[in-house]
């Protein structure tokens, strides 16, 4: 396991001319990005490429995936050449913490420690990184998506709604499309208590409706749906008996990430 971070003081300045990465960016970009993909793993690997940020991560049970990216217009400055990071989330985000939401980032790597120089404030710290080699690779993104007959797109807090509805009677919800009528709808059946909540086109921000079906564990729903910002736009890719892919933009559109949740049992 990597060493703990260490203040920056303690070892002489990083000078960005020299660095193989060095970057600047909004302080609360980092912080969403940590965000999103650590609900579904500790560690992961991002890869600094010309175009911008892209992580791909898959859950230890193999239930659930993440793809981020972040579009190098999201940076003040960005200079990079295609280095892959691994990196503790919880430690990163602990660094991210001390920043003012409004503050920016300035990152830098050390070719020959291999560890991340960051600037927060005008504290600097040394963050010593996991070797990306160490980390479970996941598929890139394109191969984790589908061609989903049914797609919904929904307010934040109309899906925050029908998860928390969902989790007072069960572990599991329901998602479906109907092609005929154009609706969405969400069921939990419990020991005892049920819940169903249905939503026309009228009530969604928009619905290309097709046929589908499936059931998921609420632990990820849960997990993936707090971290979706206020009035944010989600996207619904659904099939039947088929993965949920559930996305929405960050960072004022420079950014996106998309979730990839397996279905948990097969309805009949």
């Amino acid at each position: 396991m990597a060493d703990s971070e260490t203040p920056q003081s303690a070892q002489p300045p990083a000078d960005p001319a020299s660095d193989s990465l060095h970057a600047i960016a909004p302080a609360e970009t980092l912080r969403r990005t940590v965000s999103l993909v650590g609900a579904l793993v500790d560690e992961c690997r991002i890869q600094f490429g010309d175009d911008g940020v892209e992580i791909t991560a898959i859950d230890p049970a193999n239930v659930a995936a993440v793809g981020l990216s972040v579009d190098r217009e999201a940076f003040e400055a960005y200079d990079a050449d295609g280095e892959i990071l691994g990196v503790d989330l919880d430690r990163f985000g602990d660094v991210l913490s001390m920043a003012d939401r409004d503050a920016l980032v300035d990152l830098a790597l050390d070719p020959e420690t291999r560890r991340l120089h960051l600037n927060v404030d005008g504290l600097e710290y040394t963050l010593a990184l996991v070797d990306p080699d160490s980390i479970r690779s996941s598929p890139p993104r394109e191969d984790l998506a589908y061609d989903a007959p049914a797609e919904v797109v929904i307010d934040e807090s109309g899906l925050d709604r029908a998860v928390s509805a969902a989790d007072m009677v069960s572990d599991h919800l329901a998602l479906a499309v109907d092609s005929e009528s154009e609706t969405f709808h969400v069921d939990a059946e419990g020991d005892t208590d049920d819940v169903s909540l249905s939503r026309e086109s009228d009530d969604l921000v928009d619905i290309s409706p097709g046929d589908a079906c499936s059931l998921f564990s609420l632990d990820y729903l849960r997990d993936v749906t707090r971290e979706i910002p206020s009035g944010t736009a989600v996207t619904l890719e659904l099939g039947t008996e088929e993965p949920l892919v559930l996305g929405y933009a960050f960072a004022d559109g420079a950014g996106s990430v998309e979730y990839f949740v397996s279905p948990r049992i097969a309805r009949r």
